[in-house]
């Protein structure tokens, strides 16, 4: 997304101070971790495509936010969008990949298949970037961040050509209250299983050390290097 680099900078250049720009990072952090689980149930429960798709809509919706509402209460919505949007998404890819290949006969793709993915969507942010400084130059925030509103839309519509195998159905799916014992067997199995408590706890750590990049991009303006 060529808002990535920049987004940062865009509240500095609004008129925002460190302190207001840290309070957006928390909205965005708390409403991320409040919605995880639930979505995540959410996405189990009825249609992991439409998570995604839902998840490229919102994100969309919070970039536009951005360029239409500059200013600290339209970055705070703009970022719990994209919070509740990247939260239906993170799982839901995962899990509609797998099943993908499952329903194909070939689940032990899958660790390959992802890790390309993954490899793929980091190196994605190279030249994602060169793009943010051209568009910023050509066209200023406003530019970029209707390039990403674009790019997220584009995102969603290819969302909905995902295949999606189709779900079992037994007497559970009907029960009413089907999507609290989802989300109740998935808080179980996170507390009694050590393995998949202890990844829940890895991937926490590092995400909160991940964050510190956040402020990369404040820290390169108070050294006198220019948006461009």
């Amino acid at each position: 997304m060529p808002l990535y680099p920049l987004y940062a900078l865009l509240f500095a250049d609004t008129g925002l101070s460190a302190a207001q720009i840290s309070v957006l990072f928390m909205i965005w952090s708390t409403v991320a971790f409040v919605a995880e689980v639930p979505t995540g149930a959410l996405a189990d429960r009825f249609s992991r495509r439409a998570a995604l798709v839902a998840s490229s809509a919102l994100t969309a919706c919070g970039f536009a936010m951005w360029v239409l509402l500059p200013g600290f209460a339209g970055f705070a919505a703009g970022f719990a969008l994209w919070a509740f949007g990247g939260s239906l998404a993170s799982g839901a890819f995962e899990a509609l990949l797998y099943d993908g290949l499952a329903a194909a006969g070939a689940a032990d793709h899958y660790p390959r298949l992802y890790g390309w993915i993954e490899a793929l969507e980091l190196l994605a942010q190279l030249p994602v970037a060169v793009a943010a400084t051209v568009l910023f130059n050509l066209g200023g925030y406003q530019l970029v961040g209707w390039a990403s509103v674009a790019t997220c839309l584009g995102s969603a519509v290819l969302a909905t050509r995902l295949p999606e195998p189709p779900r079992h159905t037994g007497p559970e799916d009907a029960a009413p209250g089907g999507y609290f014992a989802t989300l109740r067997a998935g808080l179980a199995e996170a507390a009694r299983r050590p393995a998949v408590r202890a990844a829940v706890i890895a991937v926490a750590v590092l995400s909160g050390v991940d964050a510190l990049e956040e402020y990369f991009s404040l820290m390169a303006a108070d050294w006198g290097v220019s948006v461009g």
